[in-house]
């Protein structure tokens, strides 16, 4: 392990409707796996959560995230992902990225779940901020 990796945070991927920005923000996910690759970082940590602008992507924001995901998980490196706002869907908290998870193609640090309730209901409802411990890893992230 060379002890290098690549950080990004509120990709947001989804968010910008107009075609022109909506590419720009497609290649900016595309830079930080083809930088990550050439560079040969150990893995990738996507902090504040907020891979999608929204839980449950359309398909065609998902399908282009998880390809560009894989390329990255294709060297047999992890990507470490941790839980945001954005992340979850209430009321059933399903989110695309349990999906990924379940396939692989990223490992999640933190569990929604660790968030006391309390905070979760309010950050659900638009008001307050997870809280900075949200994501800790509790065990080893390999």
């Amino acid at each position: 392990m060379s002890g290098l990796f690549a950080h990004a945070a509120d990709l947001h991927l989804g968010a910008m409707k107009d075609r022109v920005l909506r590419e720009q923000e497609r290649e900016s996910l595309r830079r930080l796996i083809d930088t990550a690759i050439e560079r040969d970082y150990d893995f990738i940590l996507l902090s504040g959560g907020d891979i999608f602008h929204v839980p449950v992507p359309d398909m065609e924001t998902a399908t282009f995230a998880t390809q560009q995901f894989m390329r990255f998980r294709e060297t047999g490196k992890m990507i470490y992902a941790i839980y945001g706002s954005h992340d979850y869907s209430p009321p059933t908290d399903a989110a695309l990225i349990e999906v990924l998870e379940a396939a692989g193609v990223l490992r999640r640090v933190g569990e929604a779940g660790e968030v006391p309730g309390d905070v979760q209901a309010l950050h659900r409802q638009g008001q307050g901020r997870p809280p900075d411990n949200w994501g800790v890893c509790k065990e080893e992230c390999t």
